[in-house]
């Protein structure tokens, strides 16, 4: 299992190297770091000692049509960080976001994340695809990603809300 995850992740950097050649002109690749987390409605007997939410690591994302006005953002994501159990865990997906609100600078987008995930604590260590809330709020240089996960007992016994700082470079 690890190695698919392993080819699977060698795979999609590749992707966004390419992706990251083609966004270096149009300036829509951000850098993304993944931050902390907000356990909620955490089975206690499962996790008596609590969970991590302090989840660093690092991703990276495409806006694919950034500069153009439509009414969908399409986006693709990637990245690790350290999991509420205290080990890395891979996503890889994307999103489409609409404009909520904009006011000069300054934006409020919401929209559904499909993301493949894996750790070897979530889901009996077997990977998975969620689908997932999302809210983009910010400017186009300095942005958080905020994402809700129930509870679901089968992956993570509690449910969290993530924040990622995303920096458009």
């Amino acid at each position: 299992m690890k190695k698919i995850v392993y080819l699977i992740s060698f795979y999609i950097l590749n992707i966004l190297i390419v992706i990251n050649h083609q966004a270096h002109a149009e300036e829509n690749y951000s850098l993304v770091i993944n931050g902390l987390s907000k356990h909620f409605d955490v089975n206690q007997d499962t996790y008596p000692n609590g969970l991590n939410e302090k989840n660093l690591g690092l991703g990276a994302e495409y806006d694919f049509n950034k500069t153009e006005k439509q009414k969908i953002q399409w986006v693709l994501n990637g990245g690790f960080y350290k999991d509420s159990l205290d080990s890395t865990a891979l996503y890889f997906g994307g999103a489409g976001l609409v404009n909520i609100f904009n006011y000069d600078s300054f934006h409020l987008n919401a929209g559904i994340e499909v993301s493949f995930f894996y750790s070897k604590e979530y889901n009996q260590g077997n990977p998975f695809i969620a689908p997932l809330p999302i809210i983009n709020i910010g400017n186009e240089k300095y942005s958080l990603n905020i994402t809700a996960i129930p509870r679901v007992q089968q992956i993570i016994d509690a449910g969290v809300i993530f924040a990622q700082l995303k920096i458009g470079i």
